[in-house]
C-alpha cells in the first residue's frame, strides 16, 4: 500500500548494519480487573533485559478488561543496552574504525497462549503470534524521527486512533495475529479513514481501487468502502494473513502489503534462498519505501509502550463499541439523524465511505455503522412509514433539456432519475414535465443548456 505519510528510507540512509538476534521469550499474563480500570492501547514493549543472548519480548495487551502484568526470570548479569541499540562485539576503536556486528541465529516465530482472559467453561483463548524481536539501525532512526521531527504526527495519529483502536485490537486478537500490526494503520494513514495518498490509495489501510477485489469492499460513484473502517480493517487483516500464508514470515507479509506480494516474491527468487527481511534490507534488495516500512511499525509499537516516558498524551477512555444497521434503500443521513435524535456529525464521521450524505442502493443492502445506543432509535425511524427520509428537487423540463445534462447538474445518474420517475422516457422528455431528483448535492436550479 502506498501512503507517503511517514518518513521514507531516504531519511535513514543505506549503510550495512546487523541486528542482534537471540532466543525470544514471550510473556503475556493478565487478569480480569475491576471495571474502574480503563481500556487502553495495544502496546508492544521491546525491552532488552540483559546482555548476552536473552531478549524479553513483552507483548503487553493493555486492557482487554484491564491492565496486564509481566513476569520473567532473567539472568542476574548487568542490564544490556537500551531498546533499539545495535550491539557490536569487539568493536574496534579509533577514527574510521568500522564495528564488527555480532552474528547470531534468527529468533524463531513466537507463538504463545494469550492469558489476557482466563479460560471460561474450559474454553481457552486463541493463540496469539507476535513478531520476532529485532534491533536494527532503521528502527533506531525511526524512533529518533518519531520522537523529534515526527512527534506532532505521532500525537495526531494517537488522537485519531481513539474511535477505532479497540475495534482493531479485538479483530487482531480474534484472528490470533500479532498485536503490533495495530500500528500498520498509523504507518499507512495516520489512522485517518478519509486519507487519500498521492497515488490514489484510500482509507485507514490505504487500499488501491484495483486491490479491493476479494476483500469485501466496493467502490461506486456513491460509496468508497476503502474508507469504511469496519470493512477495510477486515480486508487488511485478511490480506496480511494471505501474505503470511504464502510467504511464511510476518515481516515479509508486511513488506508484501506495501510493495505487493508479486514484487516481494520476485525479490526472494533473486535473493538465492535468503528470506530474512533484515538481511534483504541490508543487501539493498528491498524498494526504498518498503525498507523503511517495517522499522516504522516496530518503532511506533515500542513508543506506544512508553507514552509517558516519551512525553506523549493519550486518551485512555475506552473506544466506542460499534454496531451496524441494515438499510436497503436510499436514505438521507441528515434526515435520519434528525428523526432518531442522534448527532448527525458523528453519524457521518462513522460512515466516511459515503460520497454524499445518502446511503447507496447496493445488492445486499448497506450496513450503516452506529454506536449501540443509536441502533434502536435509528431502526425505529427507518421502520416508520410516515417518515420520508430523503429530499428531492422538483424540476420542470424546459425546451432543449436532456436527461443526461439534468443528471449531470444535480450530481446523479440518469438511471437514478428514471428509477425515481416511473414511466419516464428519456428520449421523449416533454416541456413542463415534472421530474423528482434525489438531492445528492446542494445546487441551485438547473438553468438549462438552451433556451428558445
Amino acid at each position: 500500500m502506498k501512503s507517503g505519510r511517514t518518513p521514507t528510507a531516504e531519511a535513514f540512509g543505506r549503510t550495512s548494519c546487523s541486528r542482534k538476534s537471540s532466543s525470544t521469550t514471550a510473556v503475556h499474563s493478565g487478569f480480569r480487573s475491576a471495571r474502574r480500570l480503563p481500556k487502553a492501547f495495544l502496546a508492544t514493549a521491546y525491552d532488552r533485559i540483559s546482555s548476552g543472548n536473552t531478549v524479553l519480548l513483552a507483548v503487553v495487551c493493555f486492557g482487554i478488561t484491564g491492565l496486564g502484568s509481566l513476569s520473567a526470570t532473567v539472568p542476574p548479569e548487568a542490564p544490556g543496552p537500551l531498546v533499539g541499540t545495535v550491539v557490536y562485539a569487539d568493536a574496534p576503536s579509533g577514527p574510521g574504525a568500522a564495528p564488527v556486528p555480532i552474528q547470531a541465529p534468527l529468533p524463531p516465530e513466537v507463538a504463545f497462549q494469550s492469558e489476557a482472559l482466563a479460560p471460561e467453561d474450559g474454553v481457552m483463548p486463541p493463540e496469539v503470534s507476535s513478531l520476532p524481536a529485532a534491533t536494527h539501525r532503521y528502527i533506531d532512526k525511526s524512533v529518533s524521527y518519531f520522537l523529534g521531527e515526527g512527534r506532532t504526527w505521532v500525537q495526531r495519529s494517537i488522537d485519531r486512533s481513539q474511535p477505532y483502536r479497540d475495534f482493531i485490537r479485538q479483530r487482531l486478537e480474534a484472528k490470533g495475529m500479532p498485536p503490533e500490526l495495530f500500528w500498520l494503520a498509523a504507518v499507512e494513514s495516520g489512522f485517518s479513514p478519509g486519507n487519500l495518498s498521492r497515488v490514489g490509495a484510500a482509507g485507514l489501510w490505504q487500499f488501491m481501487k484495483n486491490s479491493v477485489d476479494g476483500y469485501g469492499m466496493r467502490v461506486t460513484p456513491y460509496v468508497d468502502e476503502r474508507r469504511d473502517f469496519w470493512k477495510s480493517t477486515d480486508g487488511a487483516l485478511q490480506k496480511l494473513q494471505d501474505n503470511y500464508s504464502r510467504l511464511g514470515d510476518w515481516y515479509l507479509a508486511l513488506a508484501a502489503y506495501n510493495a505487493g506480494r508479486g514484487r516481494i516474491e520476485g525479490i526472494l527468487r533473486r535473493a538465492h534462498g535468503e528470506r530474512d527481511y533484515w538481511k534483504l534490507l541490508d543487501r539493498g534488495l528491498l524498494p526504498k519505501e518498503t525498507a523503511a516500512y517495517v522499522p516504522q511499525l516496530i518503532a511506533l509499537a515500542h513508543i506506544s509502550a512508553h507514552w509517558d516516558e516519551y512525553g506523549f498524551t493519550a486518551d485512555w477512555e475506552p473506544s466506542p463499541e460499534w454496531d451496524r444497521v441494515h438499510i436497503d434503500r436510499m436514505v438521507d443521513l441528515r434526515l435520519l439523524a434528525q428523526a432518531a435524535e442522534v448527532p448527525v456529525d458523528e453519524l457521518m464521521a462513522a460512515n466516511r465511505e459515503l460520497i454524499y450524505h445518502l446511503t447507496p442502493v447496493l445488492p445486499g443492502g448497506y450496513e450503516l455503522k452506529v454506536k449501540p445506543e443509536w441502533s434502536d432509535p435509528l431502526r425505529q425511524a427507518l421502520d416508520d412509514p410516515s417518515l420520508k427520509l430523503i429530499q428531492y428537487y422538483l424540476y420542470s423540463v424546459r425546451k432543449g433539456d436532456t436527461l443526461s445534462e439534468i443528471a449531470q447538474w444535480y450530481g446523479v445518474s440518469a438511471a437514478m432519475i428514471e428509477r425515481d420517475n416511473p414511466g419516464l422516457r428519456p428520449s421523449l422528455l416533454k416541456i413542463g414535465q415534472n421530474l423528482v431528483i434525489a438531492a445528492l448535492k446542494d445546487v441551485g436550479p438547473y438553468k438549462g443548456s438552451a433556451r428558445g
